[in-house]
């Protein structure tokens, strides 16, 4: 408990320091991301999907580079392959993954007026529930959140690569795609964009089969198949995540503020973006009581829209007395310790243990 509470610490006061020089300003947040890496990197059995994290590794040292090419997943496979051949270890792969994510998660959060209060913030959203246990779905969150930049100012095909470079660490990400028809302005374009999109998929898997590209129709079909299969299954209907309640309540009272607060929020360019995907959860909400795995999934790509709306909301001259950085930063804290209270799987996260104090 002690490193979650030295990361609240630490952010805290920084983020009450944001109007220091830039030379500080810089350096407190290269202090942090430092921080940031060296102990969530050195993890040592912690995150719900460690052990499968690491018996994946370990069957990666009998398979050859090809086996990456056959996986939608394909740079987290090569990268597994990668270590084992290298004989790295699992530990690396941690140190390594964490920097991907941080690196791309850095520059999205310069772009806020306080970086240092959306590090406090991100610590129960992103850090600790998710890039520490959901470890490919952080780094497809963080290189959309990266990429962003690039949709909101029109540079489409940027966004789109980044958004395919996503779906290699996890194919989940594909669902950012969807973001692009929300920024495209003029309707005839969409309907035949989509056209488009639907005429190619179909050509290619047509001839993929016609062909009898086994490789191709492997990975496009039967893993997305697979994997709808796992997560509907009858075995898992009663399965309803206590996290996905606690995120679900979060992104609700995110477009509830991003709604009341909306002639503020229209000043971003993301705006549009955090609106349609809090329409997208409320439109999907049925389906997290018939589906709660699979929902449960799908809601931590769209969990994100908490760090926009609170990282900028400390900014609005309204309510200041609520919402401002000393009150939002106990808010997350408290919910940050009743999350790990009435989590069924706390002792995946307590006590943390790093490979440096073992």
């Amino acid at each position: 408990m002690i490193y979650y509470t030295y990361f609240f610490c630490l952010f805290f006061f920084f983020s009450k320091m944001y109007n220091t020089s830039e030379v500080q300003k810089k350096f407190f947040l290269l202090f942090s991301l430092t921080s940031l890496f060296l102990i969530f990197g050195s993890r040592y059995y912690i995150g719900g999907d460690y052990y499968g994290y690491m018996n994946l590794y370990n069957k990666m040292a009998i398979h050859g580079f090809h086996y990456g090419y056959k996986q939608v997943e394909f740079l987290y496979f090569t990268i597994l392959i990668l270590c084992t051949k290298l004989g790295l270890g699992y530990f690396s792969v941690n140190f390594l993954l964490m920097f991907i994510f941080l690196f791309f998660y850095n520059d999205y959060i310069n772009k806020f007026k306080n970086p240092f209060f959306v590090l406090l913030i991100s610590l129960p959203i992103i850090f600790v529930p998710i890039s520490i246990n959901f470890v490919r779905q952080a780094i497809a969150i963080s290189i959309f959140l990266f990429s962003i930049q690039y949709l909101v100012s029109g540079r489409y095909i940027k966004y789109l690569f980044y958004i395919l470079l996503a779906t290699m660490f996890h194919k989940f990400a594909i669902l950012y795609s969807l973001f692009y028809f929300v920024y495209l302005k003029n309707f005839n374009k969409i309907i035949k964009h989509l056209l488009f999109v639907i005429f190619f998929i179909s050509t290619f898997l047509f001839f993929s089969f016609i062909f009898e590209i086994k490789f191709i129709t492997t990975i496009l079909v039967d893993k997305f198949y697979w994997s709808l299969q796992v997560y509907t299954s009858e075995m898992y209907k009663d399965l309803s995540p206590k996290g996905g309640y606690f995120r679900l309540g979060m992104i609700f009272l995110s477009f509830f503020i991003l709604t009341y607060f909306r002639d503020f929020f229209k000043k971003y360019d993301e705006y549009k973006l955090w609106y349609s995907a809090g329409l997208l959860m409320i439109f999907l909400t049925p389906a997290f009581f018939i589906y709660p795995f699979l929902m449960s999934r799908i809601i931590i790509f769209v969990f994100p829209i908490v760090i926009f709306v609170f990282g900028n909301v400390i900014h609005c001259n309204r309510y200041k007395k609520i919402l401002n950085i000393n009150i939002i930063s106990l808010f997350f804290v408290i919910y940050f310790f009743i999350w790990l209270n009435f989590s069924p799987f706390k002792r995946f996260f307590t006590p943390y243990e790093s490979i440096f104090f073992l």
